[in-house]
């Protein structure tokens, strides 16, 4: 789809074109037409299908597959898994989850029912409700397990209530109950959270009930430290003393490389002996120019050699549009001082169909935010001497024949032409709706999410004309804009 609206080659106009030296205003026009014609959800995800050998090793089976399903405001509302039955050679069912919406499209039940191979029907098994505010904020979490045959009803499994701060919507506490059947929700466990002038976390304090009527008792405490730039530096986690005081027991500590990217997490512990932190493990991260991660290696600390020993690493490889294609991970053998290769898993796409054209589920085995194109499939192989093929994953789609009933709407931005930012303006905006800008040749140059007049820093973008996408909810915003 876009590969061949952006790969045709076209000629320069400098006399019509919006700036000098660029695309003609023709080419600008109609490359900017076909965005809006093709920035519908063009594709549906309709099924996941897992495949293994067969016992005679010979050629794949399909062992597993997940069926989605879509309400009319394109949101999930549910995902079936069935299991193939080799015996009867059938497909039969495993569990069912469902979801239910309120009118500003947040969910508000996850119902999780199984197969009942006997009766024939689903049996509810656990579900998960949620409650907001006026402001659609998140204020309660419940979830119940299990249904309660003899009563008629669900049992309580354990509950979270957030408490937001009245000018932002970071939480401030978040209090967890558990249930029992006497006095229903008890409160056990409370989180304060506190922030920073910036809006940054700085610290949690963790404190506990020992019974209904108890008071609150500090348990445990975590520290967040920020640089100048407010990049995180540290993670420290205490906890508290009968004498009042605060014992440290671990922390993180991160190093980035020039582009802002982690390139190392640090775990250490505190050792009373010697009165300082020890190391314990090391993370380590290298990324391209991109911010695509490369590669990811862990090591463990050896008291004994006092030196880093390998544990494992993982190393990436991307296509040219920045979608991971394959994922190679290594363990560490000792006994030779060598990284072996133990797992390897590759990744298939179509490239004619952007990211953005797709209604996905938002579930984390098919949907992945760093996708630039439509995933299609991936291959899991573990290696001992030879490579041995575990599982084929395929992804089926529908093509959506009411793609282009998304309601088009212009996009507010200012200034235009733009010099170091541009501020985006929609009416209403819905939680989880991101702005995407795109150059000329379909390059994704910035991703971000976005709150109601959000305002972006142009100044990583090269002088020339740009595509500015915000999806929110069913109503689809596009514009374009110029950077001087």
């Amino acid at each position: 789809m876009f590969k061949e609206v952006w790969h045709n080659p076209f000629s320069k106009d400098t006399t019509s074109a919006f700036f000098p030296g660029r695309y003609s205003k023709h080419y600008q026009e109609e490359t900017y037409a076909n965005l809006v014609r093709q920035n519908a959800f063009t594709h549906q995800l309709d099924t996941v299908i897992k495949l293994g050998p067969s016992s005679d090793g010979l050629h794949w089976i399909e062992k597993e597959r997940y069926i989605y399903q879509f309400n009319t405001d394109e949101k999930l509302s549910a995902v079936t898994s069935q299991f193939f039955n080799e015996v009867l050679h059938t497909w039969e069912y495993g569990y069912r989850i469902s979801y239910d919406y309120n009118d500003d499209h947040k969910v508000t039940r996850q119902l999780t029912s199984t197969w009942n191979v006997y009766s024939g029907s689903w049996i509810e098994k656990d579900k998960i409700e949620y409650e907001y505010d006026h402001l659609m904020r998140l204020i309660h979490e419940t979830a119940y397990y299990p249904w309660n045959e003899a009563l008629n009803s669900w049992d309580g499994f354990s509950k979270v209530s957030f408490t937001y701060y009245n000018q932002s919507n970071q939480v401030e506490i978040e209090t967890n109950y558990n249930w029992n059947s006497i006095d229903l929700w008890i409160e056990a466990s409370k989180n304060e959270i506190f922030y920073s002038p910036e809006r940054k976390m700085t610290e949690m304090l963790l404190s506990r009930k020992s019974s209904l009527d108890a008071e609150w008792i500090y348990t445990d405490r975590t520290v967040f430290e920020h640089d100048t730039a407010g990049q995180l530096i540290f993670i420290t986690y205490s906890s508290y003393l009968d004498n009042g005081n605060w014992k440290a027991d671990g922390r993180y500590h991160y190093a980035y490389d020039t582009n802002g990217n982690v390139a190392e997490e640090l775990s250490q512990f505190w050792d009373e002996g010697v009165n300082n932190w020890q190391p314990s493990s090391l993370a380590q991260y290298t990324f391209d120019g991109q911010g695509n991660e490369l590669s990811f290696t862990w090591f463990n600390w050896d008291d004994i050699t006092l030196t880093w020993q390998g544990l494992y690493r993982a190393t990436t490889v991307y296509n040219e549009y920045g979608d991971y294609t394959e994922v190679i991970y290594q363990a560490w053998e000792k006994d030779i001082m060598e990284w072996i290769i133990r797992t390897k898993i590759e990744y298939e796409y179509d490239l004619s169909v952007l990211r953005d054209n797709i209604l996905l589920p938002g579930l984390n085995e098919v949907q992945d935010p760093t996708n630039k194109r439509m995933p299609t499939g991936s291959r899991i192989t573990n290696y001992e001497d030879v490579w041995g093929s575990l599982q084929l994953s395929i992804l089926r789609y529908s093509i959506r024949t009411s793609a282009l009933s998304l309601t088009i709407e212009p996009l507010t931005m200012s200034p235009n032409p733009a010099q170091d930012f541009i501020q985006f303006s929609i009416p209403d905006t819905q939680e989880g709706s991101t702005l995407n800008v795109y150059s000329p040749d379909g390059k994704l140059m910035i991703s971000t999410n976005i709150i109601e007049n959000t305002q972006v820093s142009t100044s990583s973008l090269s002088p020339g004309w740009y595509i500015a996408r915000i999806q929110n909810g069913k109503d689809l915003y596009l514009g374009r804009f110029v950077k001087e």
